[in-house]
């Protein structure tokens, strides 16, 4: 059994030689022809570029040349062609750097690499492949690779200027690293533009007090605005509030006249698009910088509106007063200070100093009608209706276009019980825009007296609630034509929402009272009329109401 499995053993090993290592004379002379033909093209492929040494150098410097050219004139593609035509006459690191650097120019950026890297290869002395490949490398966002050709850098060029490439690399991902060579650059080289850097790096790392202390002393140091202004607003986002008064008191008046003007007005508006800065801890400091403002005499013009916002929300009428009373000054060439000023005197109750500054003005811009409409409104709210009447007709003769004053017109003749005018104005006002919500809200609620006339108004009152849908005075207004129409359940849902969205309408409260008597539900509508009477207890039909269910 032995001898047998021994013979077929050695019978499969000589078959597998035969078939797998023998070959026919046919065949071995195939793959010698084969051969043979290869290297008959490789040779004559090597020919094409053997040329003599001293042609070939010269024909690499022509192609170079014409590749500096194109790249002067940013044209990177024919210099790329010029470049690799050359590289094949002369493969130096001088050409693969300029070629890697017109390749990175079009966007290619992994052959660029390839070219510096072979520049490098060729001539390890030189950084400027180093260079290229560290810009390469952040452009692909490989920050490990990068990390190593910046410090491979630094270690055969440690000048200055690679202290600042390598704390300037480090900043966006290691500020630690970077404080260690900004510092070590700024030892040897003290400017304000690093110290700057520096504070910077250490309010990313978390050291707010020094950053600050740092900022200080360059805003006291320097005579650059920019610094005092960085100082202040740290100390404003780190809510170091002490600081501001160093800001005004110690820095401010340093500074130019032109500088001053423009730290004030950044101030000023600094808290007032950003009033959650506004609080105890800033509000004597606003303050302060709105004194400086009233009482200086800088071109202040622009800032004015601000300051009286500020001024009006810290509710300081005397600092309000003296801005007010300053911007005047200003008066006879800017049109709307006496107009914003006169809205603050009004919102402050002082609406017979309002009147005096409008009618003092007015004459100053006789043809435009703001004046004549603020005035309409200042008496209207004085409930003065014949001042206010001949306010508006005043605006409206110098502009008859004005839909806003043919509806303040209606509503007035509506006060004087003049019920044509009102008509008159309302309809003029519809005619020239008929889907303005407010006109045919108000007209609405006019018609909505003549029981003869109450469909109309319900299709004047729906067009208002089509076009605000949530606004409360046309809700009820709406609620109360169904009201009319003895469509009380409905009535009574519209008028609900109104008051839900403006719960201290008394208008809307005593609708509600009303509707709750009609439905015979007398202590819920005395309810709602006297909550209405605490708002307006100067509305003696009202009073009337109560007293008839007074035991």
């Amino acid at each position: 059994m032995k001898s047998n499995y021994l013979n077929k053993y050695i019978l499969y090993i000589l078959l597998a030689v035969i078939f797998s290592g023998c070959a026919t004379p046919e065949n071995i002379q195939k793959n010698k022809n084969k051969n043979e033909f290869q290297q008959f093209i490789q040779t004559k492929s090597d020919s094409l570029w053997a040329l003599p040494s001293d042609v070939a150098k010269s024909a690499a410097e022509d192609s170079y040349v014409r590749g500096l050219s194109y790249a002067a004139d940013s044209n990177f593609a024919y210099a790329a062609l010029e470049y690799e035509y050359a590289l094949e006459y002369d493969k130096s690191a001088t050409i693969y750097l300029s070629l890697a650097e017109a390749l990175s120019r079009l966007g290619y950026i992994d052959r660029a690499l390839d070219a510096a890297f072979n520049a490098y290869k060729l001539d390890s002395t030189q950084t400027h492949a180093l260079e290229i490949m560290f810009s390469l490398f952040v452009f692909k966002r490989d920050i490990a690779s990068a990390e190593k050709v910046a410090l491979k850098i630094y270690e055969k060029d440690p000048s200055d200027n690679n202290l600042l490439m390598m704390g300037d690399f480090y900043s966006f991902f290691d500020q630690k690293k970077a404080l260690e060579y900004y510092q070590k650059y700024d030892d040897a080289n003290p400017s304000p533009e690093v110290k700057s850097i520096l504070n910077k790096l250490y309010l990313m790392t978390g050291d707010t007090l020094r950053a600050i202390i740092g900022i200080k002393e360059l805003a006291r140091t320097n005579s650059n605005p920019d610094y005092a202004w960085e100082y202040f607003d740290l100390s404003l986002q780190t809510k170091q509030y002490s600081n501001l008064d160093y800001f005004l008191d110690s820095l401010f008046d340093k500074y130019s006249l032109k500088d001053r003007t423009d730290f004030l007005s950044s101030v000023i508006y600094r808290f007032y698009f950003a009033q959650e800065f506004i609080d105890d801890g800033t509000s004597n400091f606003i303050k302060k910088t709105l004194r400086i403002t009233a009482d200086s005499n800088y071109n202040i013009g622009g800032m004015f509106i601000p300051s009286f916002y500020l001024a009006y929300n810290l509710k300081d009428s005397t600092l309000l007063e003296s801005l007010l009373n300053k911007s005047i000054l200003l008066a006879d060439t800017i049109v709307d200070v006496p107009l914003i000023a006169s809205q603050f005197y009004q919102s402050l109750g002082m609406r017979d100093s309002s009147i005096a500054i409008l009618e003092r003005y007015r004459g100053k811009f006789p043809n435009n009608p703001k004046y004549d409409i603020q005035l309409g409104y200042t008496y209207f709210f004085k409930n003065d209706w014949t001042k206010a009447k001949d306010n508006f007709l005043s605006a409206y003769a110098k502009d008859t276009t004005n839909v806003e004053v043919l509806i303040s017109l209606g509503d007035l003749y509506d006060k004087l019980n003049k019920s044509d005018s009102v008509e008159y104005y309302f309809t003029l006002a519809l005619s020239k825009d008929s889907e303005n919500a407010l006109a045919n809200n108000n007209f609405a609620f006019f018609l909505s007296r003549d029981t003869s006339r109450l469909q109309y108004a319900m299709e004047l009152s729906q067009k208002s609630i089509d076009h605000e849908p949530n606004n409360p005075a046309y809700l009820d207004t709406y609620g109360w034509i169904l009201f009319k129409m003895n469509n009380r359940e409905k009535a009574l849902e519209f008028i609900q929402k109104a008051y839900e969205l403006d719960p201290e309408n008394y208008e809307i409260i005593e609708h509600l009272g009303d509707i709750y008597e009609s439905n015979g539900n007398i202590e819920k509508a005395k309810e709602y009329w006297e909550k209405s009477l605490e708002i307006n207890p100067e509305n003696n039909e009202l009073i009337k109401k109560i007293n008839k269910y007074r035991k």
